[in-house]
């Protein structure tokens, strides 16, 4: 190979290199790069109908669900904030009595995650869009999630994806 067809070919690369840069900035989504902030509360945690037994498993489930919630501000824009107020969990299945650890025994009835909040995005000190909601998802057994994914609290964690997406992404373009 000549010098001349390697200079070519260089530049070639070049070319090549920064219009497949400017195309993924067109169109990456504008959140991609998000800094988005994220405030998560939980009001009266010790009322909560189900979050696990005891207070050392609830203090692991609202850690689990503060970790969860928060990760959703890289996927906002800079300059939102999404507030979300947590009113009540019910986690799905119920628990074993006759365990001694926070054993959930998932039936696949009447025992789907709920999760009640008081949420709202905002923008530069105004609100874009606030809702109070209860989550759940009733068919949670038949759309088992993939655990690896999600770890603990797979199928509570799943319905706050579907919920950001569907409600709060939006809310953010």
């Amino acid at each position: 190979m000549t010098h001349r067809t390697k200079t070519s070919l260089a530049a070639a690369l070049a070319a090549l290199t920064a219009v497949i840069a400017a195309v993924a900035l067109t169109l990456w989504p504008r959140h991609a790069h998000g800094a988005g902030k994220v405030e998560v509360s939980f009001i009266q945690p010790e009322r909560f109908v189900d979050a696990g037994r005891g207070e050392v498993e609830r203090e692991r489930t609202l850690k689990s669900l503060r970790e969860h919630l928060s990760s959703f501000a890289a996927r906002l824009p800079d300059a939102q904030t999404l507030r979300v107020e947590v009113l009540d969990v019910d986690l799905a299945g119920e628990q074993n009595p006759t365990s001694l650890r926070d054993t959930r025994v998932l039936r696949g009835r009447a025992d789907g995650p709920h999760i009640k909040l008081r949420w709202s995005l905002e923008e530069g000190g105004r609100a874009l869009r606030s809702a109070d909601e209860t989550l759940s998802e009733l068919h949670y057994f038949f759309a088992k999630p993939a655990v690896e994914r999600y770890g603990d609290l797979p199928y509570e964690k799943r319905m706050l994806d579907q919920w950001f997406q569907d409600k709060v992404a939006l809310s953010s373009r």
